[in-house]
């Protein structure tokens, strides 16, 4: 879903507000850096547990995409602010909320990925780590990408919302199983199938 998004921001770019190319892509580079700092920002939830994280993260998107639906809609925010031929408060109005959407979805996929890092048996952690998240973020990278540029901005916003929804009710349904083992457990269980 994260790459999907980014996979049609600049044709909507330009569709919603008359930029050309250049600054369409100026405008996802500026994005993408306030992304970047707004995901630093994470560090003030280091307090709370990953799975927690990613159960609120999955929530909060579950508010929060659908609000993609407004600001790809070229007829409610394609004539906002028109000045010299360019919709600068539909620019606004789609960076306020893909800057959520994305900072969020940046967040979920640092704590999924630290939670395929911690919960693991100390035994399967190599073979996890090695195939779960390579595999999973290379394929949702390509896939993603690849449906973004074939489908219309809608059609891939119903997507994302499908991955949002279904992703919440993995992570609710396994959220008990998503607990960090403590260090003292993973040393009892290895003593004890060692013995």
């Amino acid at each position: 879903s994260y790459t999907g998004v980014f996979s049609f921001t600049v044709s909507t770019v330009i569709a919603i507000s008359g930029l050309d190319l250049l600054y369409a892509t100026l405008y996802l580079a500026i994005l993408m850096t306030v992304n970047t700092a707004a995901t630093l920002a994470s560090d003030l939830f280091k307090h709370l547990s990953d799975r927690k994280i990613l159960l609120w993260g999955w929530g909060i998107l579950i508010v929060i995409t659908p609000l993609g639906f407004i600001a790809i809609n070229e007829e409610l925010v394609g004539d906002l602010g028109v000045r010299n031929g360019i919709a600068w408060g539909a620019l606004a109005v789609f960076f306020v909320i893909f800057a959520c959407i994305i900072a969020t979805l940046n967040v979920v996929r640092a704590a999924t990925l630290a939670l395929c890092v911690k919960v693991p048996h100390p035994d399967d952690r190599d073979l996890v780590i090695s195939v779960v998240p390579a595999f999973c973020f290379m394929v949702a990278t390509a896939t993603g990408s690849l449906v973004g540029l074939a489908v219309e901005p809608w059609q891939m916003m119903v997507i994302i919302m499908a991955f949002v929804i279904s992703s919440f009710i993995v992570t609710f349904c396994s959220y008990k199983h998503l607990r960090v083992p403590r260090e003292d457990d993973t040393k009892g269980s290895i003593a004890s199938s060692s013995k």
